[in-house]
This record gives structure tokens, sequence and C-alpha cells, in this order.
């Protein structure tokens, strides 16, 4: 399609707004994607919105074979199921509530989507099944598109049709005498009446496939029907997955088949097959001993027909030349190629929409480790939202990039573009187990993976990068900015006790150097340390901390060596000479008032904007439907503030004899009790405790964390003290037993127990089970845990009115969209 994006491109004129209406079930509105996908790449210019049911977007933005174009975004019409609607089981139920919505839900969308975006509609493609459509654009007065997708003994006496027996025609077309006239039959029966309103017919096929016979037909019916090759797939197909990439274990399997000999079967998504077939297909297979993929197949003849006899060679053999075929007519110069030229180049009416002034052009680099890039990304989709006409370009590695987009919290406006850069991991790389090893790799690579990426996306959109805001841990991004004269606005994702923490990283180590001999990891497990627990901070804004629990980046112990990554965090500090405006991940109400006043006296702007990892107010929690992983209709079933909630997010690793001791108290202690543990861990769980526990606890391999927290059964949080895990654990009122680790943690932990008084510190730094009752019995029990209970539901109010529209944060999140709008 490379060698037809040039005459495509100037063949659509700017400012143009398609409209594409699918058609929910099967494959059908998956092919329609794909076609607006080739159609948008070489109409950057045009907005295409894809109107769908929310359900079948969700699968097939996910199923889609390849990144989104900026200028598509899809819009969610109603699907007609009523609330609490219970199925009969009949398959064409759902298609028919679908289209008593019809037409409205597609208007209502429509309507939304040209408010959105200030254009009018220019132009309506739509599946061929939406017979409807054609009302919509002659009420619009413009041009409607339709795309056709789908592909007894007595034949057809039918213009092009007299291959075909009575018997294949579908049912919709000529229904059995008794048959009952549905939605979906009207809907389909109309299509007929749609030759006289529409100019341009796009099929999902080849024109060197037709009979003659019934291209000459379609043809006198319409002015153009343009075969664009087949939607739903690639032609020639891109080489198959690596083995690493192959998550079914069907390529890898069929590596170890002989070639040709392996028979593969599959009806689709929608096929319901009746049991006594299913029985005598699998009977078939046993019999042949044919190598197959998958549990269904043709019947034992039809197979032997295929692949044994003289006539079964000559199916063969067409198949390969249809193969050919194909081929060869999706080669630049096939008519599929000239077909999608002329589509391009339908002529719209002309609109009276003028040019918007220039785009700002947004450069976001990304820490694509730890919850930092999925953080990021939340704040640059507010920032979208917020500045509609500003460009965002989104730097990350592919790795990082692929996974945050699918864990993003909402629908990601269109102004939003991801771009990939390398990783540093070499080709064919063995890791060491050294869990910092994929950072300094990463690090290695930096600032010029960085600049190659952007030099890419500034080629692509044809304008300059106006604005840099990167993840503060990248201090490199300074000198970035500098060379590109434009402002940089970090942001701080952590308390922002540890970015003064890391400001202070000089003066920090000249005082305190000499206090640290032991390995910072064993730091508050032996008694060697105690002076150091007792030894108070003497820093601006920092005296509640201790020197124990400054993250090894900010005082290492005497004989640490330096690396890729401390080193990079080391310039944090410096940032300071090269910055306007810091945001952070905060509530401006939370802070105490000395570090609050020294932050404002090193920057112009300290831009509290809010948790970045949390919407406040939560939405409300999805209906048990949608539970995949059950913990929160576990939940349900418990009594309010009861359950103890497990989890030590998806970095760290827990020494087996700490999970040991945490099973052992939670089984004796009868608490019941959600427990998110990594299956890499379950095999340090003592032997027979799930078991054991599953008359009161629940252990899962990953759970909702954040619905988790908001569920009204849950009483206490045992958590390593994660940024993000603190923040959501606020925002939802529930104490916290902290077992910090590394990093930031157990400077979280001090603040969590000494500075907001909502937790406590798990007694000696590990996880013991006298410890760990111990901890439970103060938080669920005691005088000392009302109070801790009743003071965490007071911070969760403080952060739900620093919220509010009025709030600190919103005024500090509209500066910032000032910022980046006005630079």
């Amino acid at each position: 399609m490379s060698s037809c994006t040039a005459p495509l491109k100037h063949a659509v004129r700017k400012n143009m707004h398609v409209a594409v209406l699918a058609f929910p079930f099967g494959s059908h509105a998956l092919s329609l994607v794909d076609l607006m996908l080739k159609l948008a790449r070489v109409a950057r210019e045009t907005r295409f919105s894809f109107l769908n049911t929310e359900k079948s977007n969700s699968t097939i933005f996910i199923a889609s074979r390849t990144n989104l174009p900026d200028n598509i975004k899809a819009y969610n019409v109603a699907d007609g199921v009523p609330l609490n609607h219970v199925f009969s089981g009949d398959p064409i139920e759902r298609v028919e509530l679908f289209i008593k919505e019809t037409p409205g839900n597609f208007k209502t969308a429509l309507d939304m989507a040209v408010a959105e975006t200030g254009q009018k509609i220019s132009c309506l493609i739509t599946d061929a099944f939406l017979s409807f459509a054609g009302s919509i654009a002659e009420n619009l007065s413009i041009p409607w598109i339709t795309v056709w997708t789908p592909l007894e003994d007595q034949t057809l006496e039918v213009p092009g049709l007299s291959e075909l027996h009575i018997a294949d025609l579908p049912a919709e077309v000529l229904p059995p005498r008794d048959a009952k006239e549905t939605l979906f039959s009207c809907m389909l029966g109309q299509i007929r009446h749609m030759v006289p309103k529409v100019d341009t017919l796009v099929m999902n096929f080849y024109h060197e496939l037709y009979p003659e016979p019934l291209l000459n037909d379609l043809k006198s019916k319409f002015s153009n029907v343009l075969n664009v090759g087949f939607i739903s797939l690639s032609i020639p197909p891109p080489p198959l997955l690596p083995s690493t990439e192959d998550v079914t274990g069907c390529l890898s399997w069929l590596d170890g088949q002989k070639a040709k000999s392996v028979t593969f079967i599959s009806f689709g998504t929608v096929v319901n097959i009746p049991q006594r077939e299913i029985e005598e297909l699998a009977e078939a297979l046993e019999l042949s001993r044919t190598p197959f993929l998958w549990a269904l197949r043709d019947i034992l003849k039809s197979l032997d027909l295929i692949l044994g006899r003289e006539h079964g060679r000559g199916i063969r053999s067409r198949v390969q030349d249809l193969k050919e075929l194909v081929l060869k007519a999706s080669a630049p110069g096939g008519r599929a190629s000239q077909d999608f030229r002329t589509l391009s180049r339908v002529k719209l009416p002309r609109t009276t929409e003028t040019r918007s002034k220039k785009k700002m052009h947004v450069a976001v680099l990304a820490f694509p480790f730890g919850s930092h890039a999925l953080s990021l990304l939340d704040l640059v989709a507010k920032l979208a939202r917020a500045a509609q006409e500003t460009r965002f370009s989104f730097l990350n590695t592919e790795k990082s990039n692929s996974s945050i987009f699918l864990a993003s919290r909402t629908t990601l406006p269109d102004n939003i573009k991801a771009y990939n850069i390398a990783d540093g991991v070499p080709l064919n790389h063995v890791f060491s187990g050294n869990p910092i090893e994929r950072v300094e790799l990463f690090i290695k690579e930096t600032p010029e993976n960085f600049k190659t990426a952007l030099d890419m996306a500034e080629a692509e959109s044809g304008q300059k990068t106006s604005c840099l805001i990167t993840d503060a841990f990248l201090s490199f991004a300074g000198s970035i900015a500098e060379n590109l004269s434009i402002p940089w606005i970090p942001v701080w994702g952590p308390v922002p006790h540890s970015l003064s923490a890391h400001i202070y990283t000089d003066m920090i180590r000249q005082r305190y150097a000499n206090s640290l001999i032991h390995d910072c990891s064993n730091r508050g497990r032996d008694g060697n340390d105690v002076e150091l627990e007792d030894q108070t901070l003497e820093v601006p804004g920092l005296s509640v901390l201790h020197i124990a629990d400054l993250p090894a980046e900010v005082l290492p112990p005497r004989d640490a060596k330096e690396t890729l990554f401390s080193c990079m965090l080391g310039q944090i500090g410096h940032m300071v000479s090269k910055v306007d405006t810091v945001v952070i991940s905060f509530y401006q109400e939370l802070y105490p008032e000395p570090l609050l006043n020294d932050l404002k006296s090193k920057f112009s702007n300290v831009l509290n904007v809010g948790f970045l990892s949390i919407s406040i107010p939560q939405p409300s929690l999805p209906p048990s439907t949608e539970d995949v992983t059950g913990c929160l209709s576990w939940l349900d079933g418990q009594k309010a503030r009861s359950v103890a909630f497990i989890s030590f997010g998806t970095v760290v690793n827990i020494p087996q004899s700490e999970i040991e001791e945490l099973a052992e108290a939670l089984e004796v202690s009868g608490i019941p009790f959600l427990w998110a543990l990594r299956d890499s861990m379950s095999y340090c769980l003592p032997k027979g405790f799930l078991d054991r526990a599953s008359t009161h606890g629940k252990v899962v391999p990953w759970a909702p964390q954040i619905q988790v927290l908001a569920h009204s059964s849950i009483s206490v949080f045992i958590t390593h003290c994660g940024a993000n895990s603190v923040y959501e654990s606020i925002a939802n009122g529930a104490p916290m037993i902290c077992r910090p680790f590394f990093a930031d943690h157990k400077l979280n932990a001090r603040l969590i127990a000494d500075e907001w008084r909502v937790g406590v510190r798990i007694d000696g730094g590990v996880f013991t089970k006298t410890g760990v009752l111990k901890s439970l019995d103060l938080i669920l029990g005691r005088e000392q845990g009302r109070g801790i209970r009743s003071r965490a539901q007071d911070l969760k109010e403080l952060v739900l009115n620093a919220s509010a529209p009025g709030g600190r944060a919103s005024q500090d999140f509209k500066t910032l969209v000032e910022k980046i709008t006005s630079v």
C-alpha cells in the first residue's frame, strides 16, 4: 500500500471529517477498522470518527493488528441491551436489541463527534448491512459509501449468480415459508433499496476473482464498484511471529509438522456447532490419524477427498492457483491498489471550516519501569483533553508502550501519538538476574534513543517540539530542552519528600556519608542500625525522616559502587537551575508547611495536580459480570471493613521465609484476606496453606488494586509502600501495615506511621508471624487502631475535597495547561 501513499495524500482535501458506522457483530467491525486504518494513513489531514458499540470497540481496538493513526477517534453507541437484561439464548437476540436503537444511537454519537471536533460530517462510510444509513446521508446532504464485507440443488436464474443453488441463499434473502420477519431481516431487506442512493460501493474482494456476469451486473448498478482486496488480511502477509511471542503454542507446534500435512479447523467466533457433530468430527480426526490443529474438522470422507485422491490433488492445485492470483492482485500495480486509490479520491463537498492556528507540539519522555510510565500517561491524557489543539508525542520503549496503552484506565484522546524508543537490550542478551540490569542497559542508550524518536515525531507531524514534559528521573532531559531552546517541565511521581531528598543529595552525602556502613538492603534488620533509626535528618522540610529512611541513591553505603542509575538520579538536584515549573503527583493540602515553603523557594511553579495513578472521585465499581479475577465478587460476600488486602506490586521479590511467616499469621488470625501473590512466588507458601485458608481467604496472581481498595469490605492494606500503592490507599481511607523494601519505600512508611499516622511499620522491618499478628491486632482492635482508622478516613475526605473543581489541584492543573499551550 505504501506505493499508493503519495497520490492518495494529495487526493483528499484537508479538514474533511468522515464518519464510519460499524455493524458490531461477527468480524464486520474489525474488517471495517482495517479499511479505515489504510485510509487514515494516506489521508492524514482527514479525521475519521468510528461509531460502534463499546463492547465491540474495546475488542477490535485491542485486536487491531497495528498502531492506530492519531486521526482516528472511536465513539461508543448504545447497544440496546436494557439494564439487568437476561438473555434467552437466542443467538440473534443481541442483534435485534441493537437494531431497535438504530438509527438514533448512531445519530447521538454523530452529534457528539461533530460537537467535539467542531467539524461537520463530510462523508459517511458504513457497513452495507446498515441500510438506514442512506437516509442519514440524505438528511446531511453528504455522500454515502457502503462497504460489503461478507463473502438445495436448484440453481439460481439471477444475473451473475448462476453458480449458486437456492439452498445457498442466506435466510434473510429467502426465509423459510413459516419464518417470522425480524428487525435484523427487515434491515438487511432494505439493502436492495440502497442502489439509487449510492454512487460508490466498496467490496471486501478482488476484481480478478469475479465471474464476469456478476461483475458486469454490479457495475450496471453502481458508478464505482471498488474491490479493495481482503480488508481483514495484509497481503503479502507479514513474517510469522518469533517463537518467543507465540503465546498459544500453535506456531511452535506447527514447526514440528511436515509441510502441507496439517488440517486446520476453525468456525469463527459466532457459530455454535451441535454436540453430535462435534462428536462425529472428533471420531473422524481420531480415525484419520492426519495431523490437525484445534478441535474441529471436516468429516472423514471430505478429509480423504482433499488429502488422498486424485480429485483432492486437483483441489489443492486450484487453492495454490487462487493464492498466486490474490498475491498478484494485491501488488502495487494490481487492480485492488487502483480501486483503493479511487476510493481515496472520492469527491467530498466543500466545508467552510478554516485551518486552526498552528498547534503546539509537546514531547513526553517516559521512564519505562515500575508504574512511572502509566502515571505519566494518565497525566498526558488529561492534558490532551484539556488542550485538544495540542499534539502530544509520547516517547517510551516498545514493551512499556504496549503494556500501558492496554492498561490505560480510559479511552485516550486522538491528539496523543506513541513512539517507540530503543530499550538498550542487545540482541540475544542473557540477563544475569540483577533487577537493576535492564534499567542500566536502558540508560546506556539515553539520551540518543529519545533524540531519535523526537526527530521522527517532528518529521511525521511537521511540527517542531514546543515543550518537553518528562519523568523527573530523566535528569538529562534538561540538556535536550536547552539545545532545543524550549521549556522543560519534569513530573515527579513519588511523594515530594523524596524529591526534596534528591535535591539535597550533595548536602546529605557530605553531612551523613560516614553514618552508613552497612548495605542499604539490610537497613533496619539488625541491631547495628538502631542508632541510624534514632537519628533524624537536619534538612529543610524533612525533619520527620530518619537517616535510614533515605533511598540508597541519595545516601549509598560507604562501600557501594556508583551505577548509571544512581548517577542519573544524583543529577536531579542540579535540575533546579534549569527548571521553572515542576509537576508533583500530590496535593498541596498534604504537605508539612516547611517542605512546601522550601520547594517553593526553589521553583517558580510547584504544581501539585493530585494523585496521577487514581481518579478522584473514583468511578463506581464494575458489575460482577466484568470481574474477571473474581476478587470483587468474593469481597461482596465479606462483612464491611473485615478483609486484609495484601499486595506488593509487580517488582518486589519477597524472601520465602517472610512469605511463610505472613501466611502462618494470616492462617492463625482467622481474619478474611485477599492476597495478590504472583504465580512465580506461590511456591513459597507453606504446604497445604491454600486448602486450609480457603475458608476465609483468597489468593490470586493479580488483583485490580484500585477497585479492591475501594471496596467496602477492606479493613487494612498490607503493602510494600510504593508511591502509587500509598496514594491509592489514602484515597480509599484504608489503614496500612508497612513492610518497605527499597527505593522510597522506607521514606513512605515513615510518613504513613509518623506524619500522617494512618498505619504502622512491621516490627523489626521484616515479616514475622508475631509481628504480623501484632500489627493486625493494633490496626483492627485496639484504641490506637481506632485512631488510625479515623485518621485514614479524615485523610480520604481531605483528598476528596482537594480534588473538587475549586480545589488547589484543579487550579494547578489549569496553570499547567496554560504553560504548555502558551509557550
